[in-house]
């Protein structure tokens, strides 16, 4: 089974960079993507389509960079193994997501 992914536009790139890793987004992107980074500058530009594939390798960055986030929250929110082995808390048990 094969999906097919349309090309970023420079407008896609640019927010998805900046998203993902935040200023100097180009440098991080294009070392996440495998490419140089004028690659990524001419695409921003529109003076370079990207290739397909780099929408789905965002897609992946952007799915594994969420799940990160949220294990974090949860993590602060309930001071989970760390927490418990030091002594402290943990509190009630309730839903891990607010």
């Amino acid at each position: 089974m094969s999906t097919e992914y349309f090309p970023l536009s420079p407008a896609e790139l640019t927010t998805a960079g900046r998203a993902l890793f935040g200023v100097g987004w180009r440098s991080d992107l294009a070392a996440a993507l495998g490419v140089d980074e004028r690659d990524v500058a001419m695409a921003e530009i529109g003076t370079y389509a990207p290739p397909a594939e780099w929408r789905a390798k965002l897609i992946a960055l952007a799915q594994e960079t969420a799940h990160r986030a949220l294990q974090t929250a949860g993590n602060l929110l309930w001071r989970d193994d760390e927490c418990a082995v030091a002594g402290f808390s943990t509190g009630p048990t309730l839903p891990r997501f607010i």
